[in-house]
């Protein structure tokens, strides 16, 4: 009879394990279906699509859709500390840098509440973990979703293909500036913005290597910025875009505290090198390799932070063989890490013209 008991035990496991995976990807598509609908919300309020970022280390397009995800008080936490000022002078103490340092010198009660925000969370990802906060270079909220960025020279394939989206989608109201943003046909981009002094917002002047992550005031003061895209930039209609999906977080990066790439606070770009935001986007392309097959992928798998690895490029989940995207009509699919990198790319870029689908 024990025995018995024990096998009926061993098939009943399967089943029951299957049916909360199912749960949780269900739950995981309602997530992305609130992102989707957040950033239509910000679209009818503002008249404008939400930046994918406002800056070098400034609030991303997850805490600009906060209000829309039922976070008002956080959004209005984040405006307290001036996060979004358009300045006339940076001083990282009046506008402080939306970073890890930021983070790391909250209370406690406002790190949990910023980690509370579910909608940002995969179940079957991070789990129950929801905050880093240890070390104040990596500090900051856990999530699961990212922006897609998508560039026109994706065909030669890999991650460098398609960045550094932080420098070249900047429109400088500077007419010394040359930047050609117009070869990014991904959903969102940076706002318009004006510098203080532009003479320090030239590619000659960052291509010098100096200061490549604008710790000098002058390289991050705004004095405005404004927002750039509305809906009509999704040439190709909205079922047809792809916004969001589900990130590759590897495993090992869950208990290590020195790794950005899974919060969702400030944009983090390097502006002359391919590891771009890889925490509040990534990139699709034509590269073979753009999906995670799991969040243990031992083609992903490392000890080194995922800015210096292939890691950060990645999209995938905690799924089995699945990744969720969002499209611009809201509706959320589930789409095989099997699927081909071309037609991912096809739905991202807003204007290729192409008609592609994922049924």
């Amino acid at each position: 009879m024990i025995a018995i008991i024990g096998v009926l035990i061993a098939l009943l496991l399967p089943a029951v394990q299957a049916a909360r995976e199912a749960a949780r990807r269900a739950q995981c598509a309602n997530h992305l279906k609130q992102i989707g609908l957040a950033v239509h919300n910000f679209h009818d309020t503002e008249r404008y699509l939400p930046p994918i970022a406002l800056f070098q280390s400034r609030p991303t397009i997850h805490m600009f859709l906060l209000p829309y995800v039922e976070q008002q008080a956080l959004y209005n936490m984040t405006v307290d500390y001036n996060l979004y000022a358009k300045a006339t002078v940076f001083d990282d103490t009046s506008i402080p840098l939306c970073t890890g340092h930021w983070f790391a010198g909250l209370s406690t009660q406002e790190k949990e509440s910023f980690g509370a925000v579910s909608t940002y969370r995969c179940p079957s990802g991070n789990g129950s973990k929801k905050y880093k906060g240890i070390n104040i270079t990596a500090a900051g909220p856990l999530s699961d979703y990212v922006a897609l960025v998508a560039k026109y020279d994706r065909v030669t394939g890999g991650p460098e293909n398609a960045g550094p989206w932080s420098a070249h989608q900047t429109y400088v109201n500077n007419p010394a500036s040359n930047w050609d943003f117009s070869y990014f046909c991904g959903p969102f981009r940076i706002p318009v913005l004006t510098p203080i002094d532009p003479s320090s917002w030239t590619p000659q002047t960052w291509a010098t290597g100096a200061d490549i992550n604008h710790t000098e005031p002058q390289r991050r003061s705004i004095a405005n910025w404004e927002l750039r895209d509305t809906m009509a930039h999704w040439q190709d209609g909205t079922s047809n875009q792809l916004i969001f999906a589900e990130k590759h977080v590897p495993a090992w990066t869950l208990t290590e505290e020195s790794v950005n790439s899974n919060l969702w606070n400030g944009g983090w770009h390097i502006a002359l090198t391919a590891g771009n935001a890889y925490n509040i986007a990534r990139p699709v392309s034509s590269n073979a390799n753009m999906f995670a097959r799991g969040p243990s992928d031992p083609n992903t798998q490392g000890t080194a932070p995922p800015h210096n690895s292939t890691t950060s490029y990645k999209i995938g989940s905690g799924h089995v063989s699945i990744v969720n995207f969002v499209k611009g009509d809201g509706s959320v699919s589930a789409v095989s890490v099997m699927a081909e990198p071309m037609l991912i790319w096809r739905l991202t870029c807003v204007n290729d013209g192409v008609a592609a689908s994922l049924n």
